[in-house]
């Protein structure tokens, strides 16, 4: 249940200044195993945090989203937090931060998450946070009615996606295009994009072998949404 997923950005609040003093050689063995764990936990905790995302958005609930990000985006400001870390976490929470402006339509403050996350994908090659950054700026063009920068923006996404066949970036890229085309008013086009997400949405299901596990994803608002848009075929 969501409400029990917030207990580490209680935990955090609690600990914050014991997880970021220094462990001295004076201190007992039991104070210094105990800050020792604090120290993991705290490191630790966002894997925990950007679990619930998924469903956050899924369930529009957007402020507990932004708790939650807020909070992973302290964890990778701090000083006490690894590069490694930080790298490792960094493009998910400015990609997902850039998702939540995006739906509370501050697009200035998408922008600007977007920037970032492309800004460490390009660096570092992360193929992934390149398509999740890509499809934002054509999801925030789109957003602001600038039609051609929108399909430029997804077209690159795209040809990131496919390159690597991603499928869950693969499908979210061809879905947003299916939008962008059916708010251009080209059907063809739009249905053509639909049903190529539809497509790479089937193969996830055909491939997963837990029936319950395929029902959880037809059941997922994106996806129920994605085969509304794409209609029979």
């Amino acid at each position: 249940m969501l409400y029990d997923l917030r207990r580490p950005l209680l935990d955090r609040v609690e600990h914050f200044a014991a997880a970021n003093r220094p462990i001295r050689s004076e201190d007992p063995p039991q104070l210094r195993q105990s800050a020792r764990q604090r120290h993991h936990d705290h490191a630790a905790s966002p894997v925990r945090e950007l679990r619930v995302l998924t469903e956050c958005f899924d369930k529009g609930d957007l402020n507990l989203a932004q708790d939650v990000l807020e909070g992973v985006h302290r964890v990778i400001n701090d000083p006490a937090v690894s590069e490694w870390q930080k790298w490792r976490y960094s493009m998910h929470v400015f990609a997902s931060l850039a998702d939540l402006w995006l739906a509370r339509s501050d697009l200035d403050k998408a922008r600007t998450f977007t920037d970032q996350c492309l800004e460490v994908a390009t660096r570092t090659m992360s193929r992934k946070y390149l398509v999740r950054g890509w499809r934002l700026r054509g999801e925030i063009a789109f957003a602001s009615r600038g039609w051609d920068e929108s399909e430029a923006a997804l077209r690159q996404a795209l040809t990131i996606a496919e390159s690597i066949g991603n499928p869950t970036q693969l499908w979210k890229t061809h879905a947003a295009l299916g939008t962008l085309y059916a708010a251009v008013r080209r059907p063809d086009a739009s249905s053509k994009a639909y049903r190529s997400a539809v497509e790479v949405v089937d193969r996830i299901k055909a491939s997963v072998d837990d029936p319950k596990l395929a029902e959880t994803l037809s059941s997922a608002p994106p996806v129920r949404e994605l085969y509304q848009r794409a209609g029979p075929e």
